[in-house]
């Protein structure tokens, strides 16, 4: 894969959503270890993805910011486990059946604060593929159009979503104080981080060569 259409579509996907999802170097992950087994194991994506008992916590007050968090995060994995879900019937790669499995578990930490705090999933009794948000909507057909193209072309893909939700996760863990809304995006943030590291090693494995330093700077994906 080149600086081509995948880079073209992902790129203005993101502006779509007005999203700045690329990172520094001294971000919250390390892209000189992707590689490792420090904290992903295998390509099921690892841990990371409970929800810390928000249950025994106190119910705090709700700021604008933390119900956003709530509402606008738990569409966003839905829109992560459906795009590994619709690639993973697609090319039968198992690491996409188990992230989306894993993504599963992260939809259901955000829905148990959502019925804990008596808010409105927005997205519970839609379909796989089908969004509340229009831009997500958009951003889902955009992602699958681009995964599609190949198996490797997936993996990028899955990439490009674990780097828009760590992004995002941490933008909102800026603005929330409420403590069971802090561990459940913590831990959302480390699960999102060994997906990352499971998708590289798979392209490692498939032999792609990846640069992560231009893929950081640019936001673009060079194979």
């Amino acid at each position: 894969m080149k600086k081509t259409y995948l880079s073209t579509l992902l790129i203005a996907a993101a502006m779509l959503l007005g999203l700045a999802s690329c990172t520094n170097k001294g971000g919250p992950w390390d892209f000189d270890d992707l590689d490792g087994r420090g904290r992903g194991h295998g390509n099921s994506g690892g841990q990371g993805n409970g929800n810390g008992n928000i249950d025994s916590l106190p119910l705090e007050s709700l700021s604008a910011a933390e119900k956003d968090a709530i509402l606008y995060m738990v569409e966003e994995e839905k829109l992560a486990r459906d795009v590994y879900i619709t690639l993973y019937d697609k090319f039968n790669q198992r690491i996409f059946d188990n992230i989306s499995k894993a993504e599963q578990r992260h939809y259901d930490a955000l829905d148990g604060l959502i019925n804990k705090y008596k808010l409105v999933n927005p997205v519970k009794t839609m379909d796989v593929g089908r969004f509340a948000n229009a831009d997500l909507q958009k951003l889902y057909f955009a992602l699958v159009k681009a995964g599609s193209k190949s198996a490797n072309d997936a993996l990028l893909v899955g990439i490009e979503i674990e780097d828009l939700d760590i992004a995002d996760i941490l933008n909102y863990l800026k603005k929330v104080d409420n403590k069971d809304i802090t561990i459940v995006l913590n831990n959302l943030e480390k699960g999102s981080e060994n997906h990352l590291r499971a998708f590289y090693r798979s392209l490692k494995a498939a032999g792609v060569s990846y640069s992560p330093n231009i893929f950081l700077k640019n936001c673009l994906i060079k194979l």
